[in-house]
């Protein structure tokens, strides 16, 4: 049953490369992204914080106490929902860098895209990876 799991997880990164590809293609962006301005020390620290609040958030969710006899997790958001938001936070925040510092590029949809498709694809993973494994 696990060459099931193995061939939703080709699929779903397939479908990664297959978007970057339609979004390049529809919206004109080159191969090598012109984008390369490193972010300044500001953008660094709340970069730096969004990954502090998530981590905290996932190792919360991976702590458990013992309650009449049950095991509940600190946070009741699963880890994999963490990595998501954090994937979807973080590249919502850096499509608006690029779309604030490179408004005439459009690399930013990029970012954006894949700040939506990538948390489902951590969601449809997870799920395949408990039901075939």
């Amino acid at each position: 049953m696990y060459w099931i799991a193995i061939f939703i997880y080709f699929l779903l990164i397939g479908s990664a490369f297959w978007l970057e590809r339609l979004l390049k293609w529809k919206f004109n962006i080159p191969k090598k992204r012109e984008y390369t301005k490193r972010f300044n020390k500001q953008q660094t620290v709340i970069e730096s914080l969004i990954f502090v609040v998530f981590l905290f958030g996932c190792i919360l969710a991976s702590i458990t106490v013992e309650k009449n006899g049950v095991q509940n997790p600190i946070n009741p958001i699963p880890s994999h929902l963490w990595m998501a938001l954090l994937i979807m936070v973080i590249g919502g925040y850096r499509g608006y860098m690029i779309r604030r510092f490179a408004g005439h590029s459009n690399e930013h949809i990029m970012e954006f895209a894949f700040a939506v498709w990538s948390p489902i694809l951590i969601v449809i993973a997870y799920h395949a990876t408990v039901a075939f494994f």
